[in-house]
């Protein structure tokens, strides 16, 4: 990866830039503080594939947005610390060693869709990185999370761990959920009792990474054998994208328990321009669900 190291000699002074992207680039901590100290009125920041400065500290009040896409690092045990006290957008894209979040309390949405640099099971030290974010983020209303992250919580509640308590209201699930998924996505669940919407875009598939812990077999049974009796007291909206068969006892999983669910809103998976014909089965096995909500309109797009 070709890389420019920016060196700043003097103090920079930029007061007319609101949005600033640096990639490929090595900073220092020292060339960083210079950067953010000379941009007074930046209200968004955006770093990809950058290496080298291991503090950022935002402490401008107009600064709003923070995207970083591909973490690179020249020391494995070093973290990326972060102290952002008025960022209210913040999304973690692409490729990352270790963030550590500190005073982010006025975040509202975050984005988190990464991976540990395509490793073939989860470290302690990624595991460590994983349940930090999760806490540091369990007050945000709207949270979206990319595949890996969603197979990583399901492999950390295979090894015990318990999601924190969040308050966040949008949940966001960008991943084809599978059966193998179900106990880690319920778990997780289970910690958001303040959730109001819930959507699930079954589009992007990774590669099966669970299969180093367990079998299909033995997450089912966890499935259909686990006390996962919770209840969602404020959820009102539910849409599946790129529904599949796969999905089914997620679904009657969910009718069972949102007991305030008004939309159930479930749109089918194409290939090309067509829709399965299976999906009219689908349609009318999911209409036999129990549901807990008497109110709840199913409704099916083609």
């Amino acid at each position: 990866m070709f890389c420019m190291e920016l060196k700043p000699l003097a103090d920079v002074k930029r007061s007319g830039i609101v949005s600033l992207s640096i990639a490929y680039t090595y900073l220092t901590d020292g060339a960083m503080e210079k950067i953010l100290s000379g941009c007074p009125n930046l209200e968004c920041l955006q770093f990809g594939q950058f290496l080298g400065f291991h503090r950022l500290e935002i402490s401008n009040v107009k600064s709003r947005k923070l995207i970083i896409d591909n973490l690179e690092t020249d020391e494995c045990d070093v973290w990326l610390d972060i102290t952002a006290p008025y960022i209210q957008n913040l999304k973690i894209l692409g490729s990352c060693r270790g963030i550590y979040l500190r005073n982010v309390a006025s975040l509202v949405t975050v984005v988190l869709d990464f991976d540990f640099e395509e490793q073939d099971s989860l470290q302690r030290k990624e595991s460590t990185c994983l349940k930090k974010l999760f806490q540091s983020v369990a007050h945000v209303e709207k949270l979206e999370l990319g595949p890996w992250c969603i197979q990583y919580l399901s492999i950390m509640e295979l090894e015990g761990w318990q999601p924190p308590p969040s308050t966040w209201k949008f949940l966001q699930l960008r991943m084809n959920l599978k059966q193998l998924d179900f106990p880690g996505i319920c778990c997780f669940l289970q910690s958001s009792s303040d959730l109001e919407t819930l959507v699930i875009d079954g589009y992007k598939k990774p590669r099966d990474l669970l299969l180093k812990y367990t079998n299909k077999d033995e997450q089912t049974r966890r499935f259909e054998t686990h006390d996962f009796n919770c209840s969602f007291p404020h959820l009102k909206t539910i849409k599946i994208l790129n529904f599949s068969r796969f999905m089914m006892p997620l679904v009657k999983y969910l009718l069972k328990h949102a007991t305030v669910l008004e939309k159930f809103i479930i749109v089918a998976r194409r290939k090309r321009s067509d829709v399965s014909p299976d999906y009219v089965k689908m349609e009318q096995e999911l209409l036999s669900f129990p549901r807990s909500s008497s109110q709840v309109s199913v409704i099916f797009s083609y």
